[in-house]
């Protein structure tokens, strides 16, 4: 009996190792971003940035099924200082989990990988995002 439990607390670290989120190709095109500080009292020491940017995106991909929730109409956010996205504009980028990593032009020509985290599964008007008028 003893080794039953064993085996099968053994298969169960296997099957949880090997269940990894994959990385999915995707193209992110922006309708509206909104900026708010970060709320007072905050614990996250270690981000420099006092600011936290919301973008509503939709995002698109070869693999439909990775955003398949709500027609990839998806929230998403940032505390890097650096972003600055058009609306209307296409950036390329890579699903990973909660995560989309996006590749953005910088003004000096190069390029800049800036990782947002998924906020939600919509989009949110300025008024329901944590910080807002609402708040």
């Amino acid at each position: 009996m003893k080794y039953r439990v064993y085996l099968t607390c053994l298969f169960l670290l296997a099957s949880a190792l090997s269940a990894k989120t994959t990385k999915v190709n995707v193209r992110a095109k922006v309708d509206s971003s909104t900026t708010r500080e970060k709320a007072q009292g905050s614990l996250s020491i270690a981000v420099a940035s006092p600011l936290i940017t919301y973008v509503n995106v939709t995002l698109s991909s070869e693999d439909a099924s990775a955003v398949a929730n709500n027609n990839g109409q998806w929230c998403i956010q940032s505390q890097d200082e650096a972003v600055n996205l058009q609306k209307g504009g296409e950036y390329q980028g890579v699903l990973d989990g909660d995560f989309v990593e996006l590749v953005i032009p910088l003004k000096n020509g190069k390029m800049r990988k800036i990782s947002f985290k998924i906020f939600d599964h919509k989009w949110h008007t300025p008024y329901d995002l944590p910080g807002g008028p609402a708040a």
